[in-house]
């Protein structure tokens, strides 16, 4: 992921796999998709920092799927819930979020139709 400044179209991505990413190439790829409106990540090393970076870079974000995203904490699902225009969120087979998580998300995402949880 050496030159991501092209990315800045894109509205829609899906990631799946990439393991070798390091935390600072996400936050350089979310840093180029600011107008990005769909995410969809599958078993990735997503941190805390790189949801924070997310929520702050790609505020138009309307769909996320984190699906087998097992390293994600209370802290990285807090970070989610700054997405406010978030329709459709996608958590399936990650870590398990506390009720007062889910709870924040609903609230701060005003917009979410759809929440996917199971384990």
């Amino acid at each position: 992921m050496k030159d991501v400044s092209s990315f800045s179209q894109i509205r829609h991505m899906s990631l799946m796999g990439l393991n070798n990413v390091e935390e600072v190439q996400f936050n350089t790829l979310f840093d180029s998709l600011r107008f990005l409106q769909g995410l969809h990540v599958q078993r990735m090393q997503l941190s805390n920092v790189n949801l924070r970076h997310l929520a702050k870079k790609c505020r138009f974000l309307m769909e996320l799927g984190l699906s087998e995203c097992f390293q994600l904490t209370s802290e990285g699902y807090r970070e989610i819930s700054n997405l406010i225009y978030l329709a459709s969120l996608d958590i399936c087979r990650c870590a398990s979020p506390s009720d007062e998580v889910v709870q924040l998300i609903q609230h701060h995402c005003s917009y979410l139709q759809h929440l996917r949880v199971y384990y």
